[in-house]
């Protein structure tokens, strides 16, 4: 089997060489990286893995949220130039973890008539306290509930199979052919450690970036996006802050399985 991760970031730099390096050591062969435009290390970053033979890099300078576009692209040169058999559709701030065994090993489990796989997302509350750990070190509860943070379902991201005509909807939420849907399953085989939140600066530059970008090239009726739009009006309304302290508050459980990868493959 032939596995790849296609990703867009902006300016990610806090979280994005940790989940590179975790997905390939869950079994990624590729990595095809698109950065929108950072202003931060991100670039440096991608370029690191380009150098080591295991990335591509492409750059869109647009801020136009046109994530959907982007993706198939990747997905196109996934199966083109890679024969990828599977692509993980992925956020910096995602992390898929296979319940057994490694991503590779799950997928291969897949009957070859499903087109593409709906994964499950848990969000990892922000801690303010204990700021000179790392990330993964001290963002260790996982909110349970399976909500957005503004009372709605979180809903799903999705892993496919590269074929002729396959779109990669906006958000990652879904996959279909140009001429009708795919053939898909939810499964709990996987699900996504998700780390939207981290610190109230990293917070406010992306709901910033994405909220106008969004509202600029007046997609913000989108649905998956939304929420984008919701949140960009609270940072100008300047109520943001109440809300990230909302989200350091919710009811978590404790859950070490990524911190533990992480150390154990000195990740971090």
């Amino acid at each position: 089997m032939k596995l790849l991760l296609t990703m867009v970031a902006r300016d990610e730099e806090d979280i994005l060489r940790e989940n590179l390096l975790y997905h390939l050591n869950q079994g990624v062969d590729f990595l095809i990286v698109t950065d929108n435009g950072s202003k931060d290390g991100t670039k440096d970053i991608i370029h690191e893995f380009v150098r080591l033979g295991v990335a591509r890099y492409l750059h869109q300078g647009e801020y136009s949220h046109s994530q959907s576009i982007w993706m198939t692209q990747m997905s196109e040169i996934a199966r083109t130039e890679h024969n990828a058999d599977f692509v993980i559709n992925s956020d910096a701030d995602e992390f898929w973890w296979p319940q057994e065994g490694n991503l590779k090993s799950v997928l291969e489990d897949f009957n070859e008539d499903v087109d593409a796989i709906l994964v499950k997302r848990n969000n990892f509350a922000p801690v303010e306290s204990d700021q000179n750990l790392g990330i993964f070190e001290r963002m260790v509860g996982r909110d349970p509930s399976g909500l957005n943070g503004i009372g709605r379902p979180l809903p799903p991201k999705v892993i496919h199979r590269p074929m002729p005509g396959v779109i990669v909807s906006a958000g990652n939420h879904n996959a279909r052919y140009q001429d009708g849907p795919v053939r898909k399953v939810r499964s709990n085989k996987l699900v996504i450690f998700h780390f939207p939140i981290r610190t109230y600066p990293q917070f406010s530059t992306k709901i910033e970036q994405g909220g106008l970008a969004l509202k600029t090239f007046h997609q913000e009726s989108i649905s998956p996006t939304r929420v984008w739009c919701i949140l960009h009006d609270r940072l100008e309304q300047g109520t943001l802050h109440e809300y990230y302290a909302e989200r350091m508050n919710v009811e978590t459980v404790p859950d070490y399985r990524l911190r533990d990868f992480m150390r154990l493959h000195k990740i971090i």
